[in-house]
């Protein structure tokens, strides 16, 4: 298994809420880094960005190929506008899958 360390930083901007998250997960073989961002002036984007990063979490093991990816993001934003209901709800995301090939 690969060693690693990491670190996160977030800023909340001009505005008072941070709305961002990270995750890093250990996911043998490798490494899945995943970052999203509430976007600012929409309704709960703190609430948002943080069930976007553990839905794409949930559909990620072994080795990911594009098609998975996609899949876990469809299941993230399903997932951000079945818990946004009639709110403004809305986070951006990304994310990494790291090896040590």
């Amino acid at each position: 298994m690969m060693k690693f360390e990491f670190c996160k930083y977030t800023h909340p901007g001009s505005r008072d809420n941070n709305e961002d998250s990270v995750g890093v997960y250990g996911k043998n073989p490798g490494i899945l880094c995943v970052v999203a961002d509430g976007l600012g002036g929409h309704d709960a984007g703190e609430v948002a960005s943080k069930l976007a990063v553990r839905s794409v979490a949930e559909k990620i093991t072994g080795y990911p190929d594009q098609a998975t990816m996609n899949r876990a993001f469809e299941h993230a934003n399903a997932r951000v506008l079945e818990a946004a209901g009639e709110t403004r709800m809305k986070t951006t995301i990304s994310a990494l899958w790291l090896t040590d090939d």
